[in-house]
């Protein structure tokens, strides 16, 4: 595995509009998730969508930390 020099990649932190867990979510219908089959199952139930907030308030936390001090973040997602 080899390294990316540093300078190649950049990024900033998410603007203030889309660090609220609450805004990310406006315009998302669970029945759109459930249509698309989108893990896990169950969106339509009474707060489906809220499970992920405390978890979302972190890792942006952690995002922003890493790009104000010029750290990489690598996501592999399989």
């Amino acid at each position: 595995m080899g390294s990316v020099p540093a300078g190649t990649v950049t990024g900033r932190p998410a603007p203030s509009r889309l660090r609220a867990y609450d805004r990310l979510l406006d315009g998302v219908d669970p029945r759109d998730l459930t249509a698309a089959e989108i893990y896990p199952p169950g969106w339509e139930e009474p707060g489906a969508l809220d499970w992920a907030g405390d978890w979302f308030t972190g890792l942006t936390a952690y995002f922003e930390a890493a790009a104000r001090d010029g750290h990489a973040v690598v996501v592999w997602l399989d």
